[in-house]
């Protein structure tokens, strides 16, 4: 048998999944599909298939992607994906979450700004 409290907090939860969370990323994946559709022209499919798996990989397949004209943070390299020979790590110093952006280049003045948290990573504060 169910208790009260439980059962209200699975409705809440369908709700935010149906309601608020649905449309987010609905609005999100429809805005990365035009962006990959621009990126295919500029770059090339490689690219957009390496940028589409990073993004699976680091857990911001949802997220939405913007473009930025500079990067922030520190550069690393990056092996995994050869198209991608290295990027940019910017994470908020005093988040909870290590909330960040990761920037990809894709031509001068242009890059791609991936939100993040340490919580998708799997890494612990």
């Amino acid at each position: 048998m169910q208790t009260l409290e439980r059962y209200l907090e699975k409705q809440a939860r369908s709700y935010y999944k149906e309601y608020i969370l649905k449309p987010i990323i609905a609005k999100n994946q429809a805005s990365n599909q035009r962006l990959y559709g621009l990126l295919d022209s500029i770059k090339g499919e490689e690219f957009t298939k390496d940028v589409k798996g990073f993004c699976e990989l680091i857990g911001s397949k949802y997220s939405a992607i913007r473009i930025a004209r500079t990067p922030k943070g520190i550069q690393l390299s990056d092996k995994r994906f050869k198209t991608i020979p290295f990027l940019y790590v910017d994470v908020a110093p005093h988040s909870e979450n290590g909330f960040g952006h990761i920037y990809i280049k894709v031509k001068e003045k242009r890059f791609l700004k991936i939100p993040f948290t340490s919580l998708q990573l799997g890494l612990k504060s």
